[in-house]
């Protein structure tokens, strides 16, 4: 990943109350077996995050 190239946001299912985290992250790799190991370590993170009452 490329320092300050990454970004993240919320996106909301109306339908179920529910949201989910979008994670782009630039690279400038393109090896298929390197993107999905980026993948995997990305998705392996946000899946440790707490998860959170939303208040509005």
């Amino acid at each position: 990943m490329l320092p300050g190239r990454v970004a993240a946001f919320g996106d909301t299912n109306v339908a179920t109350g529910s949201e989910r985290l979008i994670v782009l992250a630039e690279t400038r790799k393109r090896e298929p077996q390197v993107l999905e190991a980026l993948r995997a370590e990305i998705n392996g993170l946000v899946a440790d995050l707490p998860a959170g009452r939303r208040t509005r």
